[in-house]
């Protein structure tokens, strides 16, 4: 349903469409990760996105060729037409992650102990 809404929009606004390396619907694609040869539906784009937050992870293309970026999981986000509570709810689990990604860069450890700082 709405990967449908989603196309609808981009064929109504002149976008072609492709195959989705995923689920194979022929939709307007979305690049997740840096390849191009991985585009992807918007549907299939925050089904990625959401089970890697769900467990606390920045999002991984599904062909293991890296990290999806910020910007392109608020993208997902985006596209996913969540209801605005649904969506709050995700998007501060995504700032939340990737901080987390950003301090373990610069080598921040997580304290597991009482009373660490």
């Amino acid at each position: 349903e709405i990967a449908a809404e989603t196309s609808a929009r981009a064929m109504a606004a002149g976008s072609s469409t492709q195959e989705c390396a995923s689920c194979f619907d022929t939709a307007p694609l979305s690049p997740l990760c840096a390849s191009s040869a991985h585009g992807l539906c918007a549907e299939c784009c925050w089904r990625c996105c959401e089970s890697s937050l769900g467990e606390g992870l920045v999002p991984a293309c599904p062909f293991k060729c890296g990290a999806v970026s910020k910007r392109r999981a608020l993208t997902a986000l985006d596209a996913a037409q969540l209801p605005p509570s649904q969506r709050e709810t995700f998007a501060s689990k995504l700032d939340e992650v990737y901080l987390g990604a950003e301090r373990a860069q610069r080598g921040a450890v997580q304290c597991i102990g009482k009373g660490c700082e």
